[in-house]
């Protein structure tokens, strides 16, 4: 297993960059399987012609990238098989109307990327809401890919008899660890806690969480991250700090008095953390409607980036979540023969704007 060559010093090309696709092009040219081992890191760089930092940075990224799989002490193994493609449709799956699905944001940004992605591959794609025909609607499941958006807890149950009984199944947009189906998933409990951060780095001590889908395995986290970033900072919290709504924060819904009623007190929170774009919205709202102003009676920071928190006033301090690279990874490991996909989770970025300032005292 050697290379015929060593790399174009002529080419123009980085050469880490044409170290990485000199190995990929041996992987499928030789037809390497799942588990083969690569030739050394000193060995690569003798032959290619390159450093051993070099080979090592390429490799590197080629591990990132799921292509390669290092055991200390026993070298480097193929993880999975450039060139083939595992599936020959894919169906995605959403919770709400898909029509309604592919226009908002967070569904349709992912949507949007496994459509890019597949259809680059030729790989048909259609939208499906889960109900409970849904398993008489996927038809064969030999060459079915199946991605399931930010799925219900019945949901995952079903996924894994789909995926036991033959179709290729990846949950996007939510993490169940427990599960057997791989999850590609913004990390939300880093979230939280980079806005909790950002808010106690400004000063403030009586922080709300404000959150929505209370069974919602992002919510979960997202409350997770909260609790954890309040302890971290010595911050106090208890239930009365967390609101959490069983869908969104509705009208006149008891979720919706209590922020209300919190933000009339003398005690009110001087800051909240929101747990996703509509509720960002909504909490907006209800600040304005109780006669206060975002940020200068309390600062507020978001979650998920949409246009409109760029253009909006105040502009939407908020937790971006990487939608894009989630949705490639996601449309990778259904697309990639030969072994099992596994969990991964992807760093969210906190986008500071004008909703939040330093804190004030009211005295």
């Amino acid at each position: 297993m050697t290379f015929d060559e060593q790399i174009d010093r002529q080419n123009g090309a980085p050469a880490h960059q044409q170290v990485r696709e000199r190995i990929l092009t041996l992987m499928r040219d030789q037809g390497l399987h799942v588990g083969a081992k690569l030739p050394s890191e000193v060995e690569i760089a003798e032959q290619l012609g390159v450093s051993r930092m070099t080979a090592n940075k390429s490799i590197q990224r080629l591990v990132a990238e799921g292509w390669l799989e290092r055991s200390k002490g026993r070298g480097t193994f193929v993880a999975r098989v450039p060139g083939a493609i595992a599936i020959t449709r894919c169906t995605v799956l959403v919770n709400i109307d898909p029509e309604w699905s592919s226009l908002d944001y967070y569904f349709g940004a992912l949507y949007g990327v496994l459509h890019r992605c597949l259809d680059d591959l030729n790989v048909g794609m259609r939208i499906q809401r889960v109900d409970d025909s849904l398993e008489n609607k996927l038809g064969p499941l030999d060459g079915l890919g199946i991605v399931s958006i930010n799925p219900t807890p019945e949901t995952v149950r079903r996924l894994e008899d789909l995926q036991a009984n033959g179709a290729r199944c990846v949950i996007l947009g939510a993490m169940w660890s427990g599960s057997t189906v791989a999850c590609f998933d913004s990390d939300n409990v880093l979230g939280t806690v980079l806005a909790v951060d950002h808010l106690t780095d400004l000063g403030h001590h009586n922080l709300l969480f404000v959150g929505g889908w209370a069974t919602d395995a992002n919510t979960r986290d997202r409350v997770r991250g909260f609790e954890i970033g309040m302890k971290a900072r010595r911050r106090p919290t208890s239930p009365s700090h967390l609101i959490v709504a069983a869908r969104t924060l509705e009208a006149k819904s008891a979720e919706e008095e209590r922020l209300a009623d919190a933000l009339l007190s003398s005690h009110r929170p001087s800051a909240i953390v929101v747990a996703g774009a509509r509720l960002t919205v909504q909490v907006l709202s209800l600040i304005r409607r109780v006669g206060l102003e975002a940020p200068a009676d309390v600062s507020v920071v978001g979650y998920d980036d949409p246009d409109l928190f760029a253009l909006s006033y105040p502009r939407v301090t908020t937790v971006r979540q990487p939608l894009e690279a989630m949705a490639e990874a996601a449309c990778d490991a259904l697309v990639v023969p030969g072994g099992h996909a596994k969990h991964r989770t992807f760093d969210p970025e906190l986008i500071v704007r004008d909703s939040t300032t330093a804190w004030r005292s009211r005295s």
